[in-house]
């Protein structure tokens, strides 16, 4: 075929640039302006060994990208026996965003930078200029990366994100920033792994990469030195697992502060334990995983929020990046929950594997007094179990009040609530999102030993959640349609009403939305929801001494 399979990557859209960065940054409104007519494209990685990308007006292909590592893997392409041999290649969903790359003040400080991995293709990620998607060239190859460079890099099968970082430390004026491309250094990168000859890490641990857009093409990787233009945040590890449970970073996700910089991150790695680094109150200078740690000992030593582990204390590995949910403010406390599934779907065993996985929500509140437990939830003991019912197709959690309980055994507060998948071997493997009050995310149930087909009778395919983020409890539903992805959720339609004002000039703001649903396994409208919200003027204040105070000095 022309067009290689496309597997495990997703689709990316660039069209207008971004909207969400300050005007007033330096050189960002010419580069708006100057590129906001710029030929929509979308980009995707094929197993035909390319990064594809298209007109997304016309389908015509602009260009194809191949990673340097791909080279010695594209003769299979053309043998007689490659579809019994089939291989992946670029694998792995790219992600696409602006980012400013100098600092002369005007636009050519800005590029629309794309960043992808290879997935199970090869240990690497690139970065591209795709500013003007109809002018590719060599030139525009910003660089690559790979474990030649850093012998932690992995099989990057997450999502990288291009972010913004504070460098300077917090109290200095003025801040000064820099835009990295973000990498989780994925799988593969483990000591245990079979047949390893010196491929993978030596150290085993993985890893969190940060990996600086600025860098000069032709300029060598270097993490030290007084300006290095990559930095490698090492996930702890806890040994006694490595036997059992292979280590590994796939996703993460980033919250931000009020000028677009990366506050906390948090992710979860293949031994189920959650972390958060916190970026807001570290310069580059304390850019190590102990110290942006937001949990440690007094000995500095970093401790996950959650370890997840099943009734019978099985260790759950973490594919799925954190999603974080504001829960409002305890006194001055800002309050989330991270809310997360378990599971991969990364070797070959994970297709039969009857392993129990489970969906979590915990309260993250911002304490960080030494866990009795080794995690600040110590465990599933804190949370509020919910159950599955299989026949009326819903997930029931009791209530309960959101706190901290110090024992297990005081029910008057829980940390949070969780539900186990029921279908043997169920197990979350792809981002959640958030729809008003609801958390969507679908699950993936492999097929069962000895069966055939992608999705068989005996069990391949899915179920879809929609469970409220407060309470635990929701609906599902089965799907077997294929591998479900990210709940693609978008307003095809809005309409807007209002009331009559009242005397104050208070009055009520009614928004009829209409979403597309593939839940369903195709593409269709949801049904409308009707969202009220007050408006006009909010409140009244008489100042009776105007004048006096319109003409004091």
């Amino acid at each position: 075929k022309v067009l290689g399979d496309i597997v495990n990557s997703g689709i990316v859209f660039s069209g207008t640039p971004s909207t969400n960065i300050t005007p007033y940054t330096p050189g960002y409104s010419a580069f708006f302006n100057s590129t906001k007519t710029r030929t929509p494209a979308i980009f995707v990685g094929a197993n035909d060994g390319m990064l594809h990308a298209f007109n997304s007006l016309t389908g015509a292909e602009l260009f194809g990208y191949i990673p340097s590592w791909m080279g010695p893997k594209l003769a299979a392409l053309t043998a007689n026996s490659y579809n019994a041999n089939h291989q992946a290649y670029v694998d792995s969903t790219p992600a696409v965003a602006e980012a400013q790359v100098g600092s002369s003040g005007s636009a050519l400080d800005w590029k629309t930078v794309l960043v992808s991995g290879t997935g199970a293709g090869g240990p690497g990620v690139f970065a591209l200029d795709v500013t003007d998607p109809t002018a590719f060239s060599a030139s525009k190859v910003m660089w690559e990366f790979t474990k030649a460079d850093d012998a932690d890099m992995g099989y990057v099968t997450g999502r990288p994100r291009i972010l913004k970082l504070r460098t300077s430390a917090p109290s200095a004026s003025p801040a000064t920033y820099r835009w990295f491309a973000v990498v989780a250094s994925g799988v593969n990168n483990y000591l245990p792994y079979p047949n390893s000859t010196g491929t993978f890490s030596s150290t085993g641990n993985p890893a969190l990469f940060l990996l600086a857009l600025d860098k000069p093409a032709g300029t060598a990787w270097s993490s030290t030195g007084s300006d290095p233009n990559y930095y490698k945040l090492t996930v702890p590890v806890d040994t006694s697992l490595n036997a059992a449970n292979a280590t590994g970073l796939i996703n993460f996700e980033a919250t931000k502060g009020n000028f677009g910089e990366v506050s906390q991150i948090y992710m979860g790695d293949l031994h189920g334990k959650v972390w958060r680094l916190d970026f807001s109150q570290r310069g580059t200078a304390d850019w190590s995983f102990d110290k942006l740690s937001f949990y440690k000992t007094s000995s500095t030593t970093p401790y996950p929020l959650y370890a997840a582990k099943t009734g019978a204390g099985l260790v759950q590995p973490i594919t799925m990046a954190p999603t974080i949910v504001a829960a409002g403010t305890a006194g001055t406390i800002k309050q989330n929950y991270v809310t997360f599934g378990t599971g991969k779907y990364l070797e070959n065993s994970d297709k039969t594997s009857i392993a129990q996985n489970s969906f979590y929500a915990i309260l993250e509140n911002g304490s960080t007094s030494s866990p009795p437990g080794g995690a600040v939830v110590p465990g599933r003991g804190r949370l509020q179990a919910g159950t599955v019912n299989t026949t009326a197709f819903t997930v029931n959690v009791p209530a309960f009040k959101w706190g901290r309980p110090l024992i297990d055994t005081d029910l008057t507060v829980r940390a949070g609530w969780y539900f186990d998948y029921v279908a043997a071997g169920e197990k979350s493997i792809s981002q959640s999102s958030i729809n008003g009050d609801k958390i969507i995310f679908g699950t993936v149930i492999p097929l069962a030993a000895g069966a055939s087909g992608a999705c068989a009778a005996s069990g391949g395919g899915g179920n879809v959640y929609e469970l409220n983020v407060d309470t635990g409890s929701g609906t599902f539903r089965r799907i077997t349609t294929g591998i479900f992805g990210e709940q693609l959720a978008f307003e095809t339609e809005t309409a807007t009403t209002y009331t009559i004002s009242t005397p104050t000039g208070r009055r009520t703001k009614t928004t009829r939305q209409t979403k597309v649903d593939v839940t369903s396994g195709a593409l269709s409208l949801a049904p409308p929801t009707e969202i009220e919200f007050i408006a006009g003027r909010l409140s009244w204040r008489q100042i009776n001494n105007y004048q006096d105070l319109k003409n004091s000095p």
